[in-house]
């Protein structure tokens, strides 16, 4: 295809070309008789004619698109009727694409290579060359047998000896035809055997080729199948026979996707045309539609069905139920695509549903539910109608897999299989002992040892089935141990599995330690209850203690146990401040004993027989001491008294501290020391010091420290010229202080600094300070120099002068300083320094630019300055020339870097006229303006008659590089000009400039081009050969050039590249010129020579480079990339470089580019990705086809999550450019790409741990595991007895991407929670089993696969919860029972802001604890509840608490007021337990002949109480002892109470009556108390009474007598009798109810008993107090029964009495008018005392 046409042909005249190319026959025979010489003119004439009639049309280019030709040009019109194409056949059937420049036109199928015109309406066109490549449009399909195939297409050219390329390779053209309008061109060749796509290529000889025609051998067709387990035989057609090109689809694991698998070649029936046996291992393939690839061909899909195999089944128990996994092949019951296969699994013929299905890469799985079994059967999968071959399988054997002992008893639990439900068919056996089996399932045996079972083997045996045997080593316990002494001594311990022999006789590896220290094994015993150890303890100190006994390894629980305690005798303190201290138990290690004296502990000095010493401190005092041996302390402490000491004295400070001479105020004296202030100002040494206590003087001579300098070396501020010295004493008093410095001044001293003024002349040397006489070290002082100015810098370099002060040449000891001077940091400079105090000279060396920084030292003391090199300074620009003719070579002229005064520079070939400056080190000159002058390259010739010609050159520019506008004048010989000068596109090696020459003739004419005010010159010729273009092939076997005035034959023309002739061309006419390959030509400008020396314009020649691979994919950072190919010449002909260029896909170029002949090497651009394609132009000349490159696939090698975030960091290599082509698996996505090496992602929630890939553009990377950091942002509680929780928050997955499961670690508060399980399918949601333990606010851990979760939460377990509380009695200690839920030991509970003491957790829904009852103003009160259950948080229950109230009988029938004790306190006129006893009044009680009673005569009758007798009970009931209480003496009387006594051997009461006159209530024990008016209150103590048994109690009997009957109204009414017990089990009140009078005795239940306060036993009536006191109806006996007591017991009871109305006596007394009242006693029993 001709390319790359000069833009010149577009703007050029219409040359005389091949004529009779341009015209029909007729004429073409004119213009033979006209178209000589002589005829010229005619000729001439002839087109001059015609251009008048039709517009000129032009072509431009032409490419061929396939079968039609794009012509692309001016001139075409817009009718295609009139157009017409001409080459070796006219075509007319033209489309216009675009009016007047684009046509289309359809070649037939017989087109030829030619000079091709375009002709409109008669108008010719100029020629344009164009090849035309072959095109195949279709071809016969071969056999995989191989055949002859035939190929139809367009352009296949007889002439030109067509090939045939099948896959790159040329095979022999057995027929071909050329074709015609109607039928395409055909070709025959033969196919060889094979396989897949053979790429078809048509080629002529001239090297155009076709585009390459996919074509594909005869696709496999399956026609039949036979399967076995893992092979199969394929039958068909179109098999091949290689086998490297064969494959089976096969559908596998997962669903959905295909595995290819090769044929087996070590199979009896080797691979053939029409069969193919594959056979495969650990490849799940399934049933389902399969196809055969055939060199990438597939065949229709054939169905496949295999016969199932079973490999393994899981083992079972006998129950039946359990879930069998069987793993073989082809068991899976769906096919491929997913549709259900008939399935069934029977073992032993009878059916195991099946429950689900999986299958992975390898195997296929079922699990069916077991049927109930035993010993061996067979077991087959039916799979879609095909069964598997028998499988035999065993029931398991029992298995033991654990043992659990038990940490309170002999008990043990074996966990394991099989046992089954019987225990009549287990034997069983634990170190030849047989255990009494208690409980048994399938998985379980709960059984109790004998106590004299050792180490040995459990041996189990269900039904003749025998586990092996489980080796068990016991964990030893310890249950008690008594007091050890200090010294140590035998001792037995007490408890279980302490047996020094295991089961088969040999010893165990027993050791026992005491408080981590050993002790030795004597023996050991057992009987049936426990087992013990006999051992030798260690000596040792301390209580609480731990012990340990490991038994083979087993450690026992720590048991507690403690040492003798230490006991004191006495304390005394021998000479200075040793103390010793007598006693016992002390122990014989110093390390453990501690003395402790008035609360402060000290480290004991020494052991001394029987006792120790210590030193006591300055500052103790008199007091107590005790010691502490381990952790025990001594019960008794012994009192001491200490005489004082005094030591010593302070150091001193100049400044006056504390302690000091006189006067020294304010003294404070601590024991240890006595502390006064003295004044400042004094110092030296030898200083007298006099300290008096108590006129108890003591003197001594003191020193003040010496001054001391801590600065390591000293030198002035260099502003002010002050130095200050750092240190320590150096007072206040600057009279006391000199420096060892001459001529300084000082300024000002304190105690750490002292600031002096130096001199001007200072020098360096040692300096130190006198304070008070004392001289300090020496430090040495050094001055600083100071840099005002420099003077004298020199680019080229110079003696230079720096101004300032303080440069020292000798040091104090007329020594030499040290000196030297860095220019920026670079070698010091130390010779040819010369100081003078406030100059210094120095060569400074050579340099340029602002800003360098020069430092001095002087003996280590530096100082710095700034300063600067002179800046240069353009004088004269000159433009070199050479004969006349510029250069692109300038000189700069002045000071500047190369010679201080010289720069000589090449200007590149396109800048613009501008001013110039030189920069130097940065340091910028001034602006220089200088005009540059042309230098002329090239220049087109012109006809006789004048015409346009082109001049080429470099700065023929005509506009500056600020815009403005530049004259260019080109002048012929005689001062005529070149008119219409036009500046034209540059390319790349010149610019360029055209106008139209003047008439003329002759060579070596001196053409003048003035650019500005500056000229050069070039020789032309009129009638010179003039290039057009240059067009070379693309595989560059030749080049056409195409021009003018190329003369008329080849003997008058010669070809030049640059300066070297071409003997082999071809001239075709004076316009057209062909130069076939030759293969030592370079890159060079071609010029065209005529004999007379005329030379036409050179025009570059450039060889296309032709590409052919590159050489291996690159970085996606940007890399050097290789392209392979020819003609990539790095080199023009006259050895000057080739300009390189690569561009890829067409916007992005290569850079750097580099030709090495047969490769180009460039740095590719950053991107990612493949197949890009890579074009490669050389000056110019762009390659005819491109080849692709794919970047380098992105390499992962780390995944690092970024802390806690969903933000991941993936490094690694070649991950691309853009963000946008970069995709990540595992849902991750990609956020931020940091460079090509680090990438920036996000997780989802959906995000896994597994393999990540990262795909970049396309290309996938390796993988890289991810293990991602989980989140737990909120956890479920559960019981602190363990239970389920589930934990929230991300990634919280039980799967890996994979499906494998992810190994989950989970802690929680140092409990593992196990098994844990998913809850949902987000991974935000997690369950797992927590065991028992309360916790609060405990971490959490967990690790996925070995990486712990970030937790923002805690764990804490459910708390626990009230759901009611038992009540007690006001001010009675009580135990209460608290009943909810989650209750977990140890709970502490308070009530009402009180410890609920003793709290025992009962079970995780009952707490009991006993309260004192103490809380609240009364028994009404309500009171919080708080729990504290293990670790939980402190839960309050408001109001939850109420102290038991009694009810009062029928709500004290409304008339009167219930109070806490359930006794109605009766409103004025009413009576009895319910006040629903009406009287009229209150009765005063009167003698009953008892103290301790009270009797009442009323209408011929009495009623009596009395404090009969007291008795001892035992728990039984049975009856100890009773004692009649008929004594009574007055031991005390005040006011209405008597107080009454009654002793004997074996009691002593006091008995307090008191006679209440008004109604009140008042409270006993918490308890309130009803006193009705006239009532008679009983207080009693009881002591001194000695119980048979602590078991036993007390009963205190009360005796009423009343009449059963009594006379009322004539009538006999029946007294009765109530006792009320209402709410209660215990008589609250007792009531006689007569219907004259009522007596009512009202009881507490409560008691003091050894000052606590309690609840009586019982209040009850008693049939009889023994066999001879029985109760009858006019007799009742009252008991009052108290728990044994240590002291005494005291009780309070109330008694009261009312009478009602007196009966009538009317009807029956005749004498009698008046109503005597009878009186109603009531008793109240209140308080019980006795001691």
């Amino acid at each position: 295809m001709i390319a790359d046409q000069d833009d010149d042909r577009r703007e050029r005249k219409t040359d005389i070309l091949l004529i009779d190319k341009f015209f029909d026959e007729p004429m073409m025979k004119l213009l033979d008789i006209i178209s000589s010489h002589k005829n010229l003119f005619l000729v001439v004439l002839l087109l001059s004619c015609l251009n008048l009639v039709f517009a000129q049309p032009t072509i431009s280019d032409m490419k061929q698109d396939g079968t039609s030709i794009i012509i692309t040009g001016t001139g075409f019109g817009t009718d295609p009727s009139i157009i017409v194409l001409k080459s070796n056949i006219d075509v007319t059937n033209i489309v216009i694409l675009v009016p007047n420049t684009q046509l289309n036109v359809s070649m037939p199928t017989y087109g030829q290579d030619f000079q091709f015109t375009v002709i409109v309406g008669g108008a010719a066109s100029n020629q344009f060359l164009l090849y035309l490549n072959p095109v195949i449009s279709s071809c016969t399909i071969p056999p995989t047998t191989g055949g002859p195939i035939t190929l139809s297409g367009y352009f296949f050219r007889p002439t030109l000896s067509p090939q045939v390329l099948l896959k790159g390779v040329v095979v022999p053209v057995t027929a071909v035809t050329t074709g015609s309008d109607t039928v395409l061109a055909t070709m025959t060749v033969s196919a060889p055997a094979g396989t897949g796509l053979m790429p078809v290529i048509a080629k002529t000889v001239a090297g155009y080729a076709s585009a390459p025609y996919q074509l594909w051998y005869q696709a496999p067709i399956i026609t039949n199948t036979a399967t076995g387990t893992n092979v199969v035989l394929f039958t068909g057609t179109s098999f091949g026979v290689n086998v490297d090109k064969v494959r089976l689809v096969a559908p596998t694991f997962p669903l959905g996707t295909n595995t290819s698998i090769a044929p087996d070649t070590t199979s009896s029936t080797p691979l053939t045309q029409t069969s193919a046996v594959f056979k495969w291992t650990n490849i799940n393939v399934l049933n389902g539609p399969a196809q055969l690839s055939i060199d990438g061909q597939l065949s229709p899909p054939y169905s496949l069905s295999f016969v199932p195999n079973i490999l393994s089944m899981s083992v079972v128990n006998t129950l039946g139920g359990s879930s069998i996994t069987i793993t073989g092949n082809s068991i899976y019951p769906f096919n491929s695509q997913g549709n259900q296969l008939s399935a069934s699994v029977t073992i032993g013929g009878i059916d195991c549903p099946i429950l689900s299905s999986s299958l992975d890469a390898s195997f296929s799985y079922l699990i069916c539910r077991a049927p109930p079994g035993y010993g061996a059967t067979n077991a087959v999968v039916n799979i879609n109608g095909l069964g598997s071959t028998n499988f035999y399988y065993v029931l398991g054997a029992p298995v033991i897999n654990s043992v659990i002992q038990s940490n309170t008893d002999f008990g043990i639990t074996i966990q394991g299989l099989n046992f089954g439900s019987d225990k009549n068919v287990v034997t069983m056996t634990v170190s030849t002992y047989s255990p009494t089996i208690t409980f048994i399932n399938d998985t379980t045996i709960i059984a109790t040892l004998s106590a004299l079972t050792s180490n040995g083997f459990i041996a189990i045996s269900v039904d003749g089935l025998s586990a092996t045997p489980f080796p068990v080593h016991f964990k030893p316990a310890i249950t008690s141990v008594p007091i050890v002494p200090v010294a140590g001594s035998p001792i037995t311990i007490t408890g279980r599995y302490l047996s020094m022999l295991r089961a088969n006789g040999t010893s165990t590896t027993m050791s026992v330690l005491f408080n981590n220290k050993p002790a030795s094994v004597s023996s050991s015993t057992a009987n049936f209850v426990a087992s013990f150890l006999i051992v030798s303890a260690p000596a040792g100190v301390g209580a609480n203690l731990p012990l340990t006994v490991t038994s083979d390894g087993l450690i026992s629980d720590t048991f507690i146990f403690s040492y003798a305690a230490p006991a004191l005798t006495s304390v005394t303190q021998g000479s200075g401040s040793t103390i010793s201290v007598m006693g016992t138990n002390f122990g014989s290690d110093l390390s453990v004993i501690t003395v402790v004296a008035n609360g402060q502990e000290y480290v004991p000095a020494s052991l001394v027989s029987g006792g120790l010493t210590f030193s006591a401190p300055a500052d103790l005092k008199n007091g107590v001491v005790s010691v502490r041996v381990g952790n025990q302390m001594a019960p008794t402490n012994l009192r001491f008294s200490l005489n004082p000491v005094l030591t010593g004295v302070s150091i001193l400070s100049l400044l006056g501290v504390t302690l000091g001479g006189a006067p020294c105020t304010n003294p404070v004296a601590t024991g240890a020391t006595l502390t006064c202030q003295y004044p400042g100002g004094l110092g030296g040494i030898m200083v007298t010091l006099s300290v008096s206590i108590e006129y108890k003087p003591k003197t001594m001579y003191v020193n003040f420290p010496r001054p001391t300098i801590t600065s390591s070396s000293l030198t002035q501020n260099t502003t002010d010229a002050t130095v200050t010295v750092v240190g320590k004493n150096f007072g206040n008093t600057l009279s006391m202080v000199s420096v060892a410095l001459t001529n300084i001044v000082l300024q000002s001293v304190t105690d750490t600094t002292i600031i002096f003024t130096v001199p001007p002349a200072v020098t360096n040397g040692p300096i130190a300070v006198t304070v008070f006489g004392q001289v300090s070290g020496s430090v040495q002082f050094v001055v600083t120099p100071r840099i005002a100015a420099i003077s004298g810098a020199q680019t080229q370099g110079s003696i230079t002068t720096l101004l300032g002060n303080y440069f020292t040449p000798l040091r104090a000891n007329q020594s030499p300083t040290v000196t030297s001077i860095q220019i920026d940091g670079g070698a010091p400079i130390t010779s040819q320094i010369s100081m003078q105090g406030t100059t210094l000279t120095f060569p400074l060396p050579a340099g340029t630019g602002a800003n360098h920084t020069l430092k001095l030292t002087i003996d280590g003391q530096s100082a710095t300055f700034v300063f600067s090199y002179p800046i240069p300074v353009i004088t004269s620009i000159v433009q070199s020339s050479v004969a006349n003719h510029y250069t692109q070579t300038i000189s700069i002229i002045d000071q500047v870097v190369v010679s201080d005064s010289l720069i000589t520079a090449n200007l590149p070939k396109f800048v613009l006229n501008d001013y110039i400056v030189v920069n130097v080190s940065g340091q910028v000159s001034g602006l220089y303006s200088q005009p540059i002058g042309p230098i002329l390259k090239s220049i087109t010739s012109a006809d006789a008659e004048g015409g346009e010609i082109k001049i080429g050159g470099l700065y023929l520019n005509n506009i500056t590089a600020t815009g403005s506008s530049i004259p260019i004048i080109v002048t012929f010989p005689n001062n005529a000009q070149c008119t219409n000068v036009v500046k034209i596109a540059d390319d790349q090696d010149m610019g360029y400039i055209t106008c139209q020459a003047p008439p003329g003739n002759g060579i070596n004419i001196q053409v003048s081009v003035q650019v500005g005010s500056l000229i050069d010159t070039i020789n032309f010729a009129y009638g010179a050969p003039v290039i057009f273009s240059v067009v070379v092939a693309n595989d560059n076997s030749a080049a056409s050039i195409v021009g003018k005035n190329f003369g008329v034959s080849q003997a008058g023309v010669s070809i030049f590249f640059a300066d070297l002739q071409i003997q082999n061309f071809v001239y075709v006419n004076s316009t057209f010129l062909v130069v076939p390959l030759i293969s030592s030509l370079r890159n060079a400008p071609i010029t065209v020579k005529l004999a007379d020396g005329r030379i036409s314009n050179p025009v570059p020649y450039a060889f296309k480079p032709l590409i052919t691979q590159v050489s291996k994919p690159v970085k996606t950072t940007g890399d050097q990339l290789t392209i392979v190919g020819s003609y990539l010449y790095p080199t023009r002909l006259d050895g000057s470089p080739t300009n390189v260029t690569v561009v890829i896909d067409q916007n992005q170029q290569c850079t750097n580019a580099l030709a090495y002949g047969a490769s180009v090497i460039c740095t590719s651009p950053q991107g990612s990705g493949v197949n890009h394609n890579v074009i490669v132009y050389i000056d110019d000349a762009q390659s005819p086809s491109t080849v692709q490159f794919s970047y380098i696939a992105p390499l992962i090698s780390n995944i690092a999550q970024q802390g806690n975030s969903d933000l991941i960091m993936i490094t690694g290599t070649n991950l691309g450019v853009d963000i946008a082509k970069i995709t990540i698996n595992n849902q991750i996505i990609a956020t931020t790409l940091v460079n090509p090496t680090t990438l920036s992602a996000k997780l989802t929630g959906p995000s896994k741990n597994g393999d990540i890939i990262v795909n970049v553009d396309g290309q996938d990377s390796n993988t890289q595991p991810l293990k991602i950091k989980a989140l737990v942002n909120s956890i479920t509680s559960t019981s602190p007895y363990g239970g389920v929780v589930e934990l929230v928050g991300k990634y919280l997955w039980t799967t890996r991407l994979d499906s494998t499961p992810t190994i989950i670690s989970i802690d929680i508060g140092g409990a593992e929670c196990t098994s844990p399980v998913a809850n949902g399918s987000d991974g935000t949601k997690l369950k797992c089993t927590l065991g028992d333990a309360s916790q609060f606010e405990s971490d959490i851990e967990i690790s996925i696969d070995s990486v712990y979760a970030y937790t923002t939460t805690y764990y804490t377990s459910n708390p626990p919860v009230l759901s009611s509380i038992s009540s007690s009695f006001y001010l009675v200690s009580s135990v209460v029972t608290i009943v909810g839920n989650e209750f977990y030991p140890p709970s502490d509970v308070t009530i009402g802001g009180s410890q609920c003491g003793n709290a025992v957790v009962v079970d995780a829904q009952h707490i009991t604890c006993t309260f004192d009852s103490n809380v609240g103003d009364n028994a009404t009160s309500t009171l919080d509840v708080t729990i504290i259950s293990a670790n939980s948080d402190e839960i309050t229950f408001a109001g939850v608490f109420k102290y038991t109230l009694l009810q009062c009988l029928n709500s004290c029938s409304s008339h009167g007021t219930c109070v806490s004790s359930g006794q109605c306190q009766c409103n004025n006129g009413y009576s009895g337990a319910d006040c629903s006893i009406t009287y009229s009044q209150s009765l005063v009680s009167g003698d009953s002949g008892s103290v301790s009673g009270g009797k009442f005569t009323m209408f011929n009758n009495s009623i009596e109480f009395l404090l009969s007798h007291i008795q001892e009970v035992r728990q039984d009931n049975t009856i100890v002892q009773t004692i009649p209480l008929t004594k009574w003496d007055v031991y005390d009387e005040y006011g209405n109470t008597t107080v009454y006594n009654s002793t004997s051997t074996t009691h002593n009461i006091e008995l307090y009556v008191t006679k209440h006159s008004t109604a009140s209530v008042q409270s006993y024990l918490g308890d309130d108390l009803v006193i009705p008016s006239n009532s008679i209150k009983h207080f009693m103590t009881i002591d001194r009474f000695t119980f048979e048994s602590t078991n036993s109690s007390l009963r205190i009997i009360y005796q009423f007598k009343s009449p059963s009957q009594i006379e009322y109204n004539c009538d006999n009414e029946t007294t009765k009798y109530q006792y009320d017990t209402s709410s209660t089990t215990t008589i609250k009140s007792y009531s006689i109810d007569t219907p004259v009078g009522t007596m009512m005795a009202s009881f507490s239940n409560r008691a003091n008993i050894d000052d606590t306060n309690t609840i009586v036993t019982s209040i009850q009536a008693i049939t009889s107090v023994d066999s001879t006191t029985q109760s009858t109806a006019g007799i009742q006996y009252i008991g009052i029964q108290v728990p044994s007591f240590g002291d005494f017991v005291e009780i309070d009871p109330i008694f009261s009495a009312t009478s009602k109305t007196a009966p009538s006596t009317d009807a029956c007394v005749s004498s009698s008018s008046a109503t005597t009242p009878i009186l109603l006693f009531v008793v109240s029993l209140i308080l019980l005392s006795i001691f």
